[in-house]
């Protein structure tokens, strides 16, 4: 029988602990890069999911402003059945935006303009200054993906211009929720 080198053995061993080190190192980077494209795939995925819906997202958009439109106009004749059941209607329609995780933007008359969620689809004539650039009727609600930097369907909006010259009390600037003239967008 042979006799066995200690110091032989232990540095055999320490050179296999130093590969296994770098194995693990190896291997914990592997593993970091395959959950990184694991996660660009799934984000590419999604956005190609998002692409494909969009035209059903923004059929969903219009019947959601209709819906809200139509409870509001119920709402200012009294008719609270209707009002009810379009609100319902409108609510349904969020959620079911919701589960694509969508979220309406909520733009509301007399909110300030802003041309990163809204886009402006004419203009209605006003002289009451402190209205200048600012929501005279939403034509269409906006929506964004839930913790998204940009807006993914901007609201089409029409937006107040003051105009000096122009002598028609505040009282009768048409409703809200009526056509106004069309222009070419916001000056």
């Amino acid at each position: 029988m042979g006799f066995f080198d200690l110091g032989e053995i232990g540095e055999k061993l320490g050179a296999m602990g130093a590969q296994l080190e770098m194995f693990h190192a190896r291997s914990e980077q592997y593993e970091s890069i395959i959950r990184r494209m694991q996660s660009k795939i799934e984000d590419l995925q999604s956005d190609q999911v998002r692409t494909l819906l969009k035209p059903v997202i923004n059929r969903l958009a219009v019947l959601y402003t209709e819906a809200v439109s139509a409870a509001q106009r119920a709402a200012d004749r009294g008719d609270l059945k209707s009002q009810k059941d379009f609100g319902y209607f409108a609510d349904e329609v969020e959620e079911g935006l919701g589960m694509l995780d969508i979220e309406s933007l909520d733009t509301q008359v007399d909110d300030e303009f802003d041309a990163a969620r809204h886009a402006a689809r004419g203009t209605a004539v006003t002289g009451d200054q402190s209205l200048d650039r600012k929501v005279a009727s939403v034509v269409r609600q906006g929506f964004t993906y839930v913790g998204a930097e940009r807006v993914f369907l901007p609201a089409l909006v029409k937006v107040y211009r003051f105009d000096p010259n122009s002598a028609v009390p505040q009282d009768m600037q048409p409703p809200n929720n009526e056509p106004f003239a069309e222009s070419e967008g916001v000056n």
